[in-house]
């Protein structure tokens, strides 16, 4: 039917990566797969959440000192407003460490399975 291979419209993986145009790293470059148990590479380490949370948890408390000083009311709004972004931020890091390990043991379940 006239069809022919990616490789003759997009380049093959080294071509592509030599002008820049590298496959993405998104899903493990396994987008094909998307909806299928991925594992990183290299474990995740639950530190990093930590860590990203050591850092929200610090700018909530800078910013409530800074509600306190506030000078007018619509300066500790914005500090308010900025507090609602760090919380909702601290949300989906939490998210994203339970998809993770759920994700994980998943796949070590299904590892052990087979």
């Amino acid at each position: 039917a006239g069809f022919q291979k990616d490789e003759v419209y997009i380049g093959t993986a080294e071509e592509r990566a030599a002008m820049g145009h590298g496959d993405g790293k998104g899903l493990g470059g396994a987008g094909h797969l998307a909806g299928a148990i991925i594992l990183p590479e290299e474990e995740v380490d639950p530190g990093m959440y930590t860590a990203q949370r050591n850092k929200i948890l610090t700018s909530i408390s800078m910013l409530r000192e800074q509600v306190k000083e506030s000078a007018t009311e619509e300066e500790a709004a914005v500090f308010e407003a900025s507090i609602a972004k760090e919380v909702a931020h601290l949300e989906k890091i939490n998210k994203d460490q339970e998809y993770h390990t759920k994700k994980t043991e998943e796949a070590k379940d299904v590892e052990m399975a087979e």
